[in-house]
């Protein structure tokens, strides 16, 4: 069993073996302003975890239009 928390800027990752035992483990991280928390994804392929963290909206680069005039 895994489970990926937020809680404010902090991200903790929490694995639990399946059979009740106490082994385990906690993996904590800090999220950076310019990512956005409320649109992580977590997935688990063929024993893989993968934890997706976009950028923010408002750090995300664009292209400005050129007008000539």
């Amino acid at each position: 069993l895994i489970d990926v928390i937020v809680s404010g800027d902090k991200l903790s990752i929490e694995g639990k073996a399946h059979s009740g035992d106490t082994d385990g483990f906690i993996h904590n991280f800090t999220i950076s302003d310019n990512l956005d928390s409320e649109e992580i994804d977590a997935t688990v392929i063929d024993g893989v975890l993968t934890v997706s963290i976009p950028y923010a909206e408002a750090v995300k680069p664009r292209k400005i239009e050129v007008k000539v005039k």
